[in-house]
């Protein structure tokens, strides 16, 4: 009978998920520099993964192992610190040593306190640690899943990571990317090995791909109640950017670059630090959508014409003249409560 490493864990006491990307934004005022700005923030959806799944997700399946023997190790194979280390950096190195601190015998889990292992890698900023494990995900070290403590009201509880316990090969395209002598150094080891064949690539994306799978959604708030709640607070601003998709933002923020560099900053500011400006599937049908008449009136006089020329420039590579810019495109200039009617 194969030994269960998890029978210890109390599996059933936690409701395990990954964040995932919706695909849609929230816009979050934020101070910099004395000054409130818009940031895009990406909305993303909790995703519920059994823990059979990750039980079954094993970390050392993806990618080709460094052959060993004794003389390789330190107190891991100095593949990592060797080659690794000019790929991801010490800093996640170094946490990836911690968490390995954790894993021991035939486990390939743990929770560790995130605040310990700062303070023993004397890090002052916990920003540190966060951009390091993201770095270990991006490359298949670690995968972090989020827990929700069902014996505490279903209150956040610390991570549960995975980790492989076998160090990959880089593949081709990594090893491209080392500094010439190390890469030189790599291609003796290499050639040391009785020519192993190397991936072409490194798609640590078949890890999370796999995990999800079989995943649902865990509803919190769904989208129909946050809507109703922007509405009903009057944020109508914010209530049409959460209607808006990825592609609708990626434009509207591309047009507001080019009209940053075109017009003075505090005209921007003025007149378009809370305008929202959509174009339709065909980019031929532009809604100007701002917060009162005296705005409207003065975008439509004084910048339909520079909308549309950054339109034509940017989406039709200057296809249209200046002299007929208007009969390709519609163009209304809207109040917000007279979009969302």
């Amino acid at each position: 009978m194969n030994e269960d490493i998890y029978e210890n864990y109390k599996a059933d006491r936690y409701i395990h998920y990954r964040l995932v990307p919706t695909g849609e934004y929230e816009i979050i005022p934020t101070k910099r520099d004395g000054k409130v700005i818009n940031i895009r923030k990406p909305i993303l959806e909790k995703r519920k993964v059994s823990f059979e799944e990750i039980k079954a997700l094993n970390l050392d399946d993806f990618g080709r192992d460094v052959r060993t023997c004794a003389e390789d190790f330190t107190f891991i194979h100095n593949y990592l610190y060797d080659y690794w280390g000019a790929i991801m950096g010490s800093d996640a190195i170094s946490t990836y040593l911690h968490l390995k601190r954790y894993v021991y015998g035939k486990k390939d889990f743990c929770f560790p306190d995130m605040e310990i292992i700062q303070l023993k890698m004397k890090k002052g900023s916990k920003n540190t640690i966060i951009k390091a494990m993201n770095t270990l995900e991006e490359y298949g070290f670690i995968t972090k899943i989020l827990r929700i403590d069902k014996e505490r009201h279903n209150a956040d509880s610390s991570p549960f990571f995975k980790l492989r316990r076998y160090i990959p090969l880089l593949s081709e395209e990594l090893i491209n990317q080392l500094p010439e002598k190390l890469r030189n150094e790599h291609d003796k080891f290499i050639a040391s090995t009785n020519g192993i064949i190397l991936d072409e690539s490194y798609d640590s994306e078949q890890i999370v791909n796999q995990l999800l799978e079989k995943s649902s959604s865990i509803k919190s708030k769904n989208k129909k109640e946050r809507l109703d709640e922007l509405k009903r607070q009057g944020k109508l601003y914010e209530f049409i950017v959460s209607t808006l998709s990825s592609e609708q933002h990626d434009n509207w923020f591309l047009i507001l670059h080019e009209l940053s560099s075109k017009i003075s900053k505090p005209s921007f500011e003025t007149w378009f630090s809370k305008t929202i400006i959509l174009l339709d599937q065909e980019l031929k049908n532009v809604k100007v959508i701002t917060a009162n008449s005296f705005n409207q009136d003065w975008i439509q006089e004084r910048y339909k014409l520079l909308i549309l020329q950054i339109i034509n420039d940017k989406f039709y590579t200057g296809m249209y003249t200046q002299e007929n810019l208007k009969q390709p495109f519609s163009f209304e200039c809207l109040l917000f409560d007279e979009y969302i009617k």
